[in-house]
Formats: structure tokens, C-alpha cells, sequence
């Protein structure tokens, strides 16, 4: 997967985790200078259903914008910053066949933002990584996968929605797979639900905005 861009050298690899404080302040001041170069979509009904999904997902304060851009590669993933600073392409909301899957990918992005770890190099979804740091953005994506599963149980929604959608993306690295599987495997059993009328509605009003849907693919795992 194509996944990281900002690299902050503002201390090298051996810097201390930023303090929340600072956190806070480079997030917001990442999101202010990359809002700039985007497109965002001002919809008040998308962006209360977007806050109310995040809301459900992980309380806390979550600034997060639905922009018409593809900055996420295959994956269409989120470009997330520290401190709760999301950008969504519509692209996420066409490409995800339910709203489980939609949710899982946002469940994803959240957990790269409230990384504490990632001390001073920060991911934004969009450029190539440099060589010397792929080690440690595959462990990232790792990281998030597991950590996204245990916020989809939590919130009730089923955490293969994951597996599902990541499993559509051409040439998926098979030991996250395998690691994504693990920890599906590991987490609490939640029924499926049907998608909210208004993921629905949303998702085809957004199909203008957005690129083809990537081609459907059989699930690893055996669903309940």
C-alpha cells in the first residue's frame, strides 16, 4: 500500500514523543496547511453523519472533513494527522460496500491519529515512503489494524468489516493479512447489521464525486 508523506526531522528517530499539548498543535497546524490543497465538501448532513460515526467509534474530539481529492491510494484511506485531524475522500464512502466497511477504514485512520509511537514521523495517506522507514510503516499499519478491530467490537460493528475491504486492494501484503486475520480472529464475535439509510443515501449522492468502486472479492474469514 502507497501510505505515508509528512516527515517531521524535528528531531530524528531518537526524539521523545511529543507531549499532548504539542501534539495538539502540530495536528492542527498539519490539517490548517493541508486543507489548503484540498477540496473539502461542505454538506451539513454528511458532515453530522461523519462526526456522529466518529463519535461512535472513539468519544473524544475528532476534526474530520469529507474532501472530493483521492489521497489514499488503493485504499482510499484517510489522510490522518495527531490530535483527532481526519481527512476522508468521498472515494472511502463509494468504495466501501457497507457502512461496516466505511467505519472500519475510519476506525483505521483513527487509530494512526491517537498513535503515541509514532514520535516525530506523522502519515498522511498520499506520497511514498522512503526506504529506511518501510520497516517501520508496515509495524504501523499493523498496529492499526489491530487496534481498529478492537474499536469496530467496541462500537458494535462487525470486525471482519476490515478484512473485507482490505482484502478488495490489489497486491495487500500478505503478513498483514495473515496479522489482520489473527486479530479478527481474537476479537469479541458481533452480529452484522444492515447499513443506516443514511450511509445509503450519502454514498450514492457522493458517486459523482468519487472513482469506480474497486472489483468485489470473497472474504477471508467465514462470516456468522
Amino acid at each position: 500500500m502507497r501510505f505515508a508523506a509528512v516527515f517531521l526531522l524535528a528531531g530524528a528517530m531518537a526524539a521523545q514523543t511529543p507531549s499532548d499539548e504539542k501534539r495538539a498543535a502540530l495536528g492542527k497546524a498539519l490539517a490548517v496547511t493541508y486543507s489548503r490543497s484540498v477540496n473539502i465538501i461542505r454538506d451539513s448532513k454528511l458532515q453530522r453523519y461523519v462526526d456522529e460515526l466518529a463519535r461512535r467509534l472513539s468519544p473524544g474530539e475528532w476534526h474530520i472533513a469529507v474532501i472530493r481529492e483521492e489521497k489514499g491510494g488503493p485504499t482510499h484511506e484517510p489522510t490522518a494527522y495527531p490530535a483527532g485531524y481526519l481527512f476522508v475522500p468521498a472515494s472511502l464512502i463509494v468504495n466501501s460496500q457497507n457502512e461496516a466497511e466505511f467505519a472500519a477504514m475510519l476506525a483505521h485512520a483513527m487509530a494512526h491519529s491517537l498513535d503515541r509511537s509514532a514520535g516525530p514521523v506523522f502519515f498522511d495517506g498520499e506520497s511514498a515512503v522512503p526506504r529506511s522507514f518501510l520497516p517501520r510503516q508496515r509495524q504501523s499499519e499493523i498496529d492499526a489494524d489491530a487496534r481498529a478491530v478492537q474499536i469496530l467490537a467496541a462500537a458494535k460493528f462487525p470486525p471482519y468489516a476490515l478484512l473485507d475491504y482490505l482484502s478488495r486492494t490489489p497486491s495487500f501484503a500478505p503478513q498483514r493479512l495473515q496479522a489482520l486475520e489473527d486479530a479478527v480472529h481474537s476479537a469479541p464475535p458481533v452480529a452484522p447489521t444492515p447499513s443506516s439509510p443514511e450511509f445509503e443515501r450519502l454514498r450514492t449522492e457522493l458517486i459523482p464525486l468519487a472513482r469506480p468502486a474497486t472489483p468485489r472479492r470473497a472474504p477471508s474469514l467465514q462470516r456468522p
